[in-house]
């Protein structure tokens, strides 16, 4: 919005979208329409981002092996950028398929781990690029209770994201931060490539 005739440099009026809440699903259209009524006015979008973080499972492999029958886990990796603070994710709303993130220990750790592993390149998923300069979010499922939803026809895997990137939020757990209807509250799935193996 503008008072005057003249557009200003950055939006005076922002609003974030759970996009996968609203529409009920990951897959959707997207357009934009406004109305004045009987006046006349422009309407111009500043800035639209539209952003799915890049996921690996298994880094550093390419096709992405999966053993259903395999007593270990399944690492995944999400990639930070200048527009995904991994920091930000809720550890405990982390879903791989219907599965959540392994814990350890008596205080139900989750095996998790924060650090720059490289840079994603579509073209070059067995090989990392050097380190870009943003966290990058590790975490391990039980690979065993992929079973549920997972099975031996299955190409791929679906992770469930959610957090909180509100810059007024401060103290506590990112789950106390952020309710579902805050402007702060995000939450997308990423889509990664399988490979079911049977040794």
């Amino acid at each position: 919005m503008s008072t005057s005739t003249t557009k200003p440099v950055a939006p005076t009026l922002s609003h974030n979208v759970n996009l996968l809440a609203l529409l009920g699903g990951n897959t959707g259209w997207i357009g934009f329409t406004s109305a004045t009524g009987s006046a006349c006015g422009n309407h111009d979008i500043l800035t639209w981002d539209f952003v799915v973080p890049h996921i690996n499972v298994h880094p550093g492999s390419d096709p992405n092996p999966l053993n259903l029958t395999s007593g270990g886990t399944t690492p995944v990796a999400i990639f930070g950028s200048d527009l995904i603070d991994v920091s930000q994710i809720d550890l405990a709303c982390l879903t791989l398929a219907s599965t959540g993130v392994k814990t350890v220990g008596r205080a139900s750790k989750t095996l998790c781990s924060i650090e720059d592993i490289g840079s994603f390149d579509t073209n070059e998923l067995d090989n990392f690029g050097a380190t870009d300069g943003f966290d990058d979010l590790v975490c391990h499922f039980v690979t065993a209770e992929l079973t549920e939803e997972l099975n031996g026809t299955s190409t791929e895997v679906d992770l469930h994201v959610c957090g909180c990137d509100d810059p007024n939020s401060s103290g506590g757990t990112i789950a106390d931060l952020c309710d579902e209807d805050d402007d702060g509250y995000f939450e997308f799935i990423a889509t990664d490539a399988v490979k079911i193996v049977k040794f």
